[in-house]
């Protein structure tokens, strides 16, 4: 009896080490059907739904994050759509449209409806986009003029203009201190917008190679810090003095999202960063040309889309989120279908916990049986 209990326990044993090493690969999912070299994408919580840019086509790609599948494609359109901004306030999706030489401008579009509810005419250089949720306002880049807009989502038009110092790229919303971060496309600066006055309060030097223009920004509103993409590294900006509080090497260019359940910092090329140490931790699997990334807080997984040719997005669970129940809020126009790479399961600790549990419990039952058996000593 004794040794077919310690057999099993050996067994359990190894069962807790494969579990455990199971539990570290994270099984991605392929969604395939988006536009032809997909850009950015963004996630919309209360339409428990991504948003994906398809520049050449001129739509945007709508996926469910529930089933993991194209549910709608959005035309109508004003140009290239660019990247996204969710206002939390009107549920809807701003999207900045680029097109070169040609109008452009930010483009509304109702995550309730997926149609075109309203377009603001700009220049046709419209890059980086934010939502400003203290004031309902929207700013957006214009890659031709040193100038960053101001939107009311009231109105959906123009309430000002701000100049900064540089051709703006991308930018991201600093909900505690009322502040919008902007990198520029030429030089090495980041300048910081306060949205009580609308203008730039500090400009801020985050590298000393001249050739290495910021990029990709994402906030970080546990540690209050904002993460900046340069060439080959990954500059960090602390809210509290707009000064940069570290550099972080040998990281890979690409766009950048905050994972709030556990802390990281992800680029689309599959970096992740902790921000309890500033260092990288781990690499993600990614597809071909990966371009955008959105992280998905109720089911805790990351969206890439790969601007290859046909366009894909990868899909990695990061950490456990709200799994949503929702039905997608539109019905199916585009096909798609989802093939996992690679098939590996997901392990929960809930599983590791009862393997432990059924381990501890065996042992209590073996020292038992041991003392029961026992010969008693003879005097």
């Amino acid at each position: 009896m004794k040794v077919k209990v310690w057999k099993l326990m050996s067994i359990l044993t190894i069962m807790i080490f494969v579990l455990s090493a199971a539990n570290t690969v994270h099984a991605q999912t392929s969604i395939t059907g988006v536009g032809v070299y997909p850009g950015g994408i963004a996630y919309d919580p209360n339409a428990h739904a991504l948003y994906v840019a398809n520049p050449d086509a001129g739509t945007l790609s709508v996926i469910s994050d529930s089933s993991n599948t194209v549910v709608q494609t959005v035309s109508g359109l004003s140009a290239s759509p660019f990247a996204f901004a969710y206002d939390s306030g009107k549920n809807e999706m701003f999207v900045s449209e680029y097109q070169q030489g040609s109008p452009g401008g930010v483009d509304v579009v109702s995550d309730s409806s997926n149609t075109v509810v309203a377009t603001i005419p700009l220049a046709g250089g419209c890059t980086g986009i934010a939502y400003d949720s203290s004031k309902g306002e929207v700013f957006v880049c214009d890659a031709y003029t040193q100038t960053v807009s101001v939107i009311s989502d009231t109105s959906n038009t123009i309430v000002a203009n701000v100049t900064i110092n540089s051709y703006p790229g991308s930018l991201v919303y600093d909900s505690a201190k009322g502040e919008i971060f902007v990198s520029v496309t030429i030089g090495v600066d980041v300048s910081v917008i306060s949205d009580k006055s609308n203008t730039v309060t500090k400009t801020i030097k985050v590298s000393s190679d001249p050739y290495e223009s910021p990029g990709s920004l994402a906030y970080d509103s546990a540690k209050g810090r904002i993460y900046v993409t340069n060439s080959t590294s990954v500059s960090v900006i602390s809210d509290s003095n707009n000064a940069i509080d570290a550099v972080i090497n040998n990281v890979g260019s690409g766009n950048l999202v905050y994972d709030s359940s556990n802390g990281e910092i992800i680029s689309s090329g599959g970096t992740v960063i902790s921000d309890s140490t500033n260092t990288v931790t781990s690499t993600l699997g990614v597809g071909t040309n990966p371009a955008g990334i959105a992280y998905d807080s109720g089911t805790g997984a990351i969206y890439v889309t790969n601007g290859n040719d046909p366009g894909t997005v990868t899909v990695t669970p990061v950490s456990s989120g709200t799994p949503s129940t929702a039905a997608p809020t539109s019905s199916s126009s585009t096909s798609s279908t989802a093939s996992s790479t690679p098939k590996v399961p997901e392990f929960s600790s809930v599983a590791l916990v009862s393997v432990a549990t059924a381990m501890i419990a065996l042992t209590v039952s073996a020292v038992a049986l041991k003392t029961r058996t026992r010969k008693p000593l003879r005097k």
